[in-house]
């Protein structure tokens, strides 16, 4: 069944996004280390959008660079930035739509084998009669690179709006819809971002401490597989201390357990920096 959620803004609306995974009972695919939920269309009335990229997902701002080198080709982009900016403002013909195709990185076995996440976006509506700025993406990773790949559309709002590097009237006027033919859910990898969301954190603690046939009874696939990556960090941290990443050979996980005792406190080295999702830009674009 398709899945609609919304929000006043796009803070708001990918937190219900993230929320909402949590809790379906029956995902429409579970594997052990993510869930999918298919046909998901996200709205916005605003692309306001407040995430802290350092404080809220734990990445660099460097992680930006390279998405945006990933996806996004220099002169479509500034074409469709012009483009928008003379509808929002006016300049023209009644319906009128601009459109913009993501690049399709280089594909390999073990990354982008299936093709890009972000497919293409189009801009439609002047200022004041509700232009929406809409995305349409094969896949996103929710609470984890999907908070990333919403942050490209709040650039573009601000540049259309003429506003940029702030969360102005332009952007809270342009509202957003995204379309995903399949949303997942990393099952480890969105922990970081729980670490900002205190009783998401509360939750993940408690049913942690659970036996795992009263989580098998009483929690959903997506928070069942990620009690069980929690466990595994709790487990080495329990064995290791602080030195549990010397004994963890695969390098996504070792990161999220790198994490963990940065948000604990037991490391302090190389904390990622605040990074507000408005300050960026698309410098790091490629012809």
């Amino acid at each position: 069944m398709p899945t609609e959620i919304h929000g006043k803004t796009i803070t708001t609306a990918m937190d219900n996004a993230v929320r909402h995974h949590l809790e379906v009972p029956i995902p429409d695919a579970v594997l052990n280390i993510e869930t999918h939920l298919f046909h998901v269309t996200i709205s916005a009335n605003s692309c306001e959008y407040s995430l802290d990229l350092g404080r809220e997902v734990w990445l660099n701002k460097s992680r930006w660079s390279r998405l945006i080198r990933e996806y996004i080709n220099n002169t479509q982009l500034w074409r469709f930035i012009k483009q928008g900016m003379e509808i929002y403002h006016g300049k023209a013909r009644k319906g009128a739509t601009a459109n913009m195709l993501f690049r399709d990185p280089e594909r390999f076995a073990k990354k982008h084998r299936w093709g890009g996440c972000l497919m293409g976006v189009t801009f439609r509506g002047e200022h004041g009669n509700t232009p929406i700025l809409t995305f349409f993406s094969r896949t996103t990773y929710m609470g984890y690179m999907g908070l990333l790949d919403a942050g490209i559309a709040h650039i573009m709002a601000q540049y259309i709006s003429g506003t940029p590097e702030s969360a102005g009237e332009g952007v809270g006027d342009i509202g957003f819809r995204w379309h995903i033919s399949s949303q997942q859910l990393h099952c480890f990898k969105t922990i970081p971002h729980m670490f900002s969301k205190p009783d998401l954190m509360a939750d993940l603690e408690r049913y942690t401490r659970k036996p795992d046939a009263w989580c098998k009874e009483h929690l959903t696939p997506t928070w069942r597989y990620i009690v069980k990556w929690y466990r595994k960090i709790l487990e080495a941290h329990k064995q290791y201390g602080v030195k549990m990443l010397d004994h963890e050979k695969y390098g996504p996980f070792r990161r999220i357990k790198r994490r963990w005792l940065e948000y604990k406190g037991y490391s302090k080295k190389n904390l990622p920096k605040s990074v507000m999702i408005r300050t960026l830009d698309f410098t790091k674009a490629v012809d």
